[in-house]
């Protein structure tokens, strides 16, 4: 109940820019879809700026249409949701021998073994000859199917600890 009267204390004058700082926390299912919701609203309808800080990957994916990932007080991606999502195609594959499989891709990709399948994060383009490597090394390909890249993925990867800072992060400050 706080959050939803903080919100509403915050629309009183009918602000143009609204910031928001982990307002879902703590709300339980039915109320983060309302808030989530009223701030769609305020942006589709009302086209008013919102500012929204979490750690909810799943609802900032669901609510923004840009984000920033900041890593250390830096801004390390940030970008259009949409076009963060599909720069790099995640991929299943089921393949045998699974190894031999992950250790091919592994020359080029990042490669996880999930039970007896493969999870490939590659460029797409790229995918059909990863494809035609396989079956050139008599790996026996039986499905290869693209999955939905999620934000958790990408801030993931864009806030891997690396070992030199200043040259591996696009924007270090």
């Amino acid at each position: 109940m706080r959050q939803r009267l903080g919100l509403v204390g915050a629309l009183l004058n009918d602000p143009q820019l609204v910031v928001l700082d982990e307002p879902l926390n703590g709300l339980d299912p039915a109320g983060v879809h309302e808030l989530r919701t009223l701030i769609r609203g305020l942006v589709d309808r009302e086209r008013k700026t919102v500012f929204f800080s979490s750690h909810m990957l799943h609802e900032v994916e669901l609510i923004c249409d840009q984000v920033a990932i900041i890593q250390q007080g830096c801004i390390v991606r940030e970008g259009r949701v949409a076009e963060l999502l599909e720069q790099r195609a995640l991929v299943r594959v089921e393949a045998e021998p699974l190894d031999l499989a992950a250790a091919l891709l592994r020359e080029q990709w990042s490669v996880t073994i999930q039970r007896s399948e493969l999870l490939v994060s590659a460029e797409r383009a790229a995918i059909p000859e990863s494809v035609r490597h396989l079956t050139a090394k008599e790996v026996q390909i039986y499905q290869v199917r693209s999955v939905q890249q999620r934000l958790e993925e990408v801030f993931i990867a864009a806030t891997r600890p690396c070992s030199s800072p200043p040259t591996c992060c696009p924007m270090w400050c």
